[in-house]
């Protein structure tokens, strides 16, 4: 259904379908991060079928949404098969693919951002709460919550922060991210492809941490 509404170039539809999301995006559980399986979901018909569209699709298939927390809190996705979709365009040498490349850089610096603050922010109040402890048994207890409060889903891809000095919208903050595998010729690609692959590495680093919370 959604495919055909792709093809159709009926982005209403396609909305309206929530054809961006897997069917357990609906609502993001903060402390089940262990349900979260994106490659049980993929749709492979789905992935090639975007990777063929014209560029209106591609736009918005390479832009940001935002899903409701357990909480009603909402946070910032992209399509989980991003990746994918820019694999297979590279593949095929498709010149579209730079849109969907820049967009995917644009939202792994964003969540990089955002999951470095607070952890920085978290840090930072932990030190200023428990200055009178040691320094080193202070760095301690920082790691070991930083582990509790940091989570990541089993396949690394979607990443969860959780500020327990705050109390407002912004005390969590929940997003997914890009990975590619395949590189270009092209210069002006290539660059691009390089810059994708190091925001993702920082954030698969990230996740890695986060894994010891999701097991918990």
């Amino acid at each position: 259904m959604i495919a055909l509404a792709i093809r159709n170039r009926d982005i209403e539809t396609v909305e309206k379908l929530h054809g961006r999301e897997t069917s357990d995006m609906t609502s993001i559980d903060q402390f089940a991060f262990n349900n979260y399986k994106f490659e049980e979901k993929k749709d492979e018909e789905l992935i090639k079928t975007v990777a063929q569209a014209d560029e209106d699709i591609l736009e918005l298939f390479s832009s940001e949404f935002d899903v409701d927390d357990n909480f009603g809190n909402p946070h910032t996705f992209i399509y989980p098969f991003l990746g994918e979709v820019i694999d297979l365009m590279l593949k095929n040498g498709d010149r579209k693919v730079e849109l969907p490349l820049r967009k995917a850089i644009r939202h792994n610096k964003e969540v990089y951002r955002n999951l470095t603050d607070r952890i920085s922010e978290i840090t930072k109040a932990y030190k200023e709460q428990y200055s009178f402890m040691e320094t080193e048994e202070l760095d301690s207890l920082i790691k070991k919550e930083l582990e509790f409060y940091m989570a990541s889903s089993p396949d690394g891809k979607i990443l969860r922060v959780l500020n327990p000095f705050r109390r407002d919208t912004e005390s969590s903050y929940v997003s997914n991210y890009i990975t590619i595998t395949r590189d270009s010729n092209s210069p002006i690609l290539k660059e691009l492809i390089a810059e994708l692959k190091e925001t993702a590495e920082k954030l698969s680093q990230l996740a890695e941490g986060g894994r010891h919370a999701a097991k918990k």
